[in-house]
């Protein structure tokens, strides 16, 4: 199996716009902490995780994706920015491993099919 990851673009994901207003920002942070407050809203989760990525903290953003699979474990769109990150970091078998999880949830999934 050949893994060519498909970045998340800016029409997805507003990256540019995230980054020019949030990175290393006091309203990143306040974001990110009001976030962490609902450590078991699956939702709340999602959003920090997703922030993460977008501003390139992958480790944070790997973390956050990996509590939200404890609670939701076939969480379709976290099984994907985790993937992505683990491409990422080069952790390439962990990133095979979302996407063949994410494939078994939902096999007709046209973005991991083509990652």
């Amino acid at each position: 199996m050949m893994l060519f990851m498909i970045a998340m673009t800016n029409d997805d994901i507003g990256k540019e716009l995230w980054e020019a207003c949030w990175i290393n920002s006091k309203t990143f942070d306040q974001y990110a902490d009001e976030l962490k407050n609902k450590s078991n809203d699956t939702l709340a989760l999602m959003s920090r995780g997703k922030a993460y990525l977008i501003i390139g903290k992958y480790e944070e953003a790997y973390a956050v994706l990996t509590e939200l699979l404890k609670i939701e474990s076939e969480n379709i769109m976290a099984l994907k920015y985790r993937g992505e990150v683990n491409y990422i970091m080069e952790r390439y078998k962990e990133s095979i491993s979302d996407l063949e999880n994410l494939l078994k949830i939902k096999p007709d999934d046209a973005w991991a099919e083509e990652a």
